[in-house]
C-alpha cells in the first residue's frame, strides 16, 4: 500500500495560508505601459470631433495605418503608425472597461447604455492613462505570473494525491484515510484548476 504523503500535506496547507500572493491581478498592474496593441483596455481618453471628410481622409491613407478594428458594438477604430486613434461610434463615456468621452461628453454610468448619432472622434495615443474602473470586470483580470511561479509545485503534488486515489489499494485503506487524501486532493486540485501551468 503506498504511504500517505502526511507531511507533504502539512507543509503544503501551511505554505497556503502564509502566501497569500492573490490568483488574479489586473491587466493593468502586468501592463502599466499603453501600446498601439492594449490602448482598448483600460484607458481613460477625451476624443477630439473629427468632421466626415477628415474620417474618409484617414481611412484612405492606407499606407499609415498600424490597424483597424470594428467592436461587436459596431464602433470602428484605426490606429496610425503617427500615434493616432481614430474612432467612429454612435457612443461615448463608459466603453467595456475605459472611459472614452467626446470633448467631455458621454455616458459615464456602465449599467445605462444609451447610444446617439454616429460621430467620428481621434486622441493621441500619449493622451491615453490607465484607469481602473472602480467595478472592475472579471475579464480585466490575468492569472498572476508570480502566483503561477510560486504555486507549480502543486501541480506535481495533485497529480501524486491522485496516483494514491487511483492506486488499488486505495479503496482497503480506513476511512479516515481516504477522507484525509480525498479531501486534500479536492482541495489542492481546485486551488490550482484551470491553471495552464
Amino acid at each position: 500500500m503506498m504511504e500517505i504523503p502526511r507531511q507533504k500535506i502539512k507543509e503544503t496547507k501551511l505554505f497556503l495560508e502564509e502566501n497569500q500572493t492573490p490568483k488574479m491581478i489586473h491587466y493593468r498592474e502586468l501592463y502599466k505601459e499603453i501600446t498601439f496593441y492594449n490602448f482598448h483596455i483600460s484607458t481613460k481618453v477625451d476624443f477630439k470631433r473629427v468632421t466626415e471628410k477628415e474620417w474618409k481622409d484617414v481611412s484612405n491613407v492606407i499606407n499609415k495605418l498600424k490597424f483597424t478594428h470594428t467592436s461587436e458594438s459596431g464602433s470602428s477604430y484605426m490606429v496610425t503608425d503617427d500615434g493616432l486613434v481614430y474612432r467612429k461610434s454612435n457612443h461615448w463615456g463608459a466603453i467595456a472597461s475605459c472611459e472614452w468621452t467626446l470633448e467631455g461628453e458621454g455616458q459615464l454610468i456602465c449599467s445605462i447604455f444609451e447610444s446617439g448619432p454616429v460621430e467620428w472622434g481621434v486622441a493621441k495615443m500619449e493622451n491615453f492613462k490607465v484607469f481602473l474602473r472602480p467595478v472592475l470586470a472579471k475579464k480585466d483580470f490575468r492569472i498572476n505570473p508570480e502566483w503561477i511561479d510560486k504555486f507549480r509545485f502543486m501541480k506535481k503534488f495533485v497529480s501524486e494525491l491522485f496516483e494514491l486515489i487511483a492506486d488499488e489499494s486505495f479503496e482497503r485503506r480506513p476511512a479516515q484515510q481516504k477522507a484525509l487524501i480525498g479531501h486534500h486532493y479536492g482541495m489542492f486540485k481546485g486551488f490550482i484548476k484551470d491553471i495552464k501551468f
